[in-house]
């Protein structure tokens, strides 16, 4: 098999978001927006941009997908909440977007798309800049093994490391690792950046999905799934872990036919994450903390509504119906049975002990949850390679000149609303200004 015998600058194993921008950036050299100093004819601008292509950092980047930005491409359900402006280096992520021509939009939320809100034209418009500002992309090109090569290697007298495909080898001064993680890896991204890391001596956590539906122990009962599942109700969501909470956020919190789901159940999960000795019995998921009863309008409290209810109540009126309006009818009827109520007891003729253990089911439902969705539901993974191996400037791997790591295969998580997708922007772009810098470095 021939081996390519050019050494590239760069190597981005991975073309998904920090692949993508990593390469932009590189090749953008120290100007961001990439632009003429000073205003030339369109024969000296063509000269001086050649000029400056043959000085900047060679870079290839290497995807194993038909197309570039494949998972990019269905992030937000199509609509691609590629930043939040709480997120952590939000603003360099978005003065990135915009000096390569993306329109954003910022809702008051904080979340953040590209004004068409189409994931697909975003992923379209970063993979053509790349490419026209001189980064090589090779598709459908999966690699198989990166190795630190020896000095002086015969094929590649100037690469500190050897990268290999099904369709050649390739050498490289400094390599990106932006494999993305194992979540969604019908897009993908099945994992192997995590393996590649492993023969390379560094250290991985605990691979989890997060950002996922969580199965609950309750829903195996038929009657209990019948009643609760296709229900979506506004309300919080709390965790404990051995009887501490963990956890707690306001949502739209929604009954599957196995559990629980709602973007403050996907937060919920990043905070299970499983301990040498822990379990998933550890955990409790409580719905309807007592605070999620408390109307701002009228200040009425659960206990008081409750006792409303009883003394306007009319004769016959079950206690089915205490509810009605309040909660759904199946969650009502799930919590008159953990009470202990009849569902036919006249609302008239409950008793005081009776409204107090209605109140407390109500005020803290709980759920024991059993397992998280698999890997195909997750948006995202938990773990991967430790923020203790990288420089949090550079993310050049700690003892490992040259290598770096950007995006999901770096063991951070954040949680929805375009947290992930920012880091995963910022993290590839980390990476392409200390490789160029490192190379300019090294030409002084």
């Amino acid at each position: 098999m021939a081996k390519a015998r050019q050494v590239y600058d760069l190597i981005i194993l991975g073309a998904g978001a920090s692949g993508l921008a990593a390469a932009i950036r590189a090749r953008r050299g120290e100007s961001a927006a990439g632009t003429p100093e000073r205003e030339t004819s369109a024969l000296e601008t063509s000269a001086l941009e050649t000029e400056k292509a043959r000085a900047l950092p060679t870079v290839l980047l290497l995807e194993k997908n038909r197309t570039p930005g494949k998972k990019l491409r269905a992030t937000g359900n199509g609509r691609c909440n590629i930043s939040n402006a709480a997120a952590p280096h939000a603003a360099r992520v978005l003065e990135f977007l915009r000096a390569e021509g993306m329109a954003l939009t910022e809702y008051p939320s904080g979340l953040i798309y590209p004004r068409a809100e189409s994931a697909k034209e975003a992923a379209e418009l970063l993979g053509r800049r790349a490419e026209r500002l001189g980064a090589e992309i090779r598709t459908e090109t999966e690699v198989l093994a990166v190795e630190e090569a020896p000095f002086p290697h015969p094929s590649h007298s100037e690469a500190r490391f050897l990268v290999k495909t099904a369709k050649g080898t390739f050498g490289a001064k400094n390599v990106l690792l932006a494999l993305g993680g194992k979540s969604a890896p019908q897009f993908g991204t099945t994992g192997d950046g995590y393996v590649m890391a492993r023969k390379l001596g560094l250290p991985v956590t605990r691979l989890i999905p997060v950002l996922t539906p969580v199965t609950c122990a309750e829903m195996e009962e038929e009657r209990t799934r019948e009643r609760l599942a296709g229900i979506r109700m506004s309300g919080s969501v709390r965790l404990l872990k051995r009887g501490e909470a963990v956890f707690q956020e306001d949502g739209e919190i929604q009954f599957t036919k196995d559990g629980l789901s709602g973007i403050c159940i996907f937060n919920m999960t990043r905070h299970m994450r499983l301990e040498e000795s822990d379990s998933m019995e550890d955990f409790i998921i409580e719905i309807l903390p007592k605070d999620a009863f408390h109307s701002e309008e009228d200040g009425e409290t659960m206990a008081e509504y409750l006792r409303r209810r009883k003394a306007a109540a009319m004769l016959k009126e079950p206690a089915s119906e205490i509810f009605m309006t309040y909660v759904r009818e199946g969650l009502a009827s799930l919590i008159l049975e953990r009470a202990g109520v009849p569902e036919t007891k006249e609302i008239r003729a409950l008793s005081e002990e009776e409204l107090s253990r209605i109140e407390e089911e109500a005020a803290s439902l709980r759920f024991r949850p059993t397992r998280l969705h698999g890997w195909k539901e997750a948006q995202c993974t938990q773990g991967g390679i430790a923020l203790t191996a990288v420089n949090e400037e550079t993310g050049e791997i700690l003892g490992h000149p040259g290598l770096y790591a950007a995006g999901e295969i770096l063991d951070y998580d954040g949680p929805c609303g375009g947290w992930n997708l920012n880091h995963a922007i910022w993290s590839g772009i980390r990476a392409a200004e200390a490789v160029a810098a490192s190379l300019k470095q090294g030409e002084e």
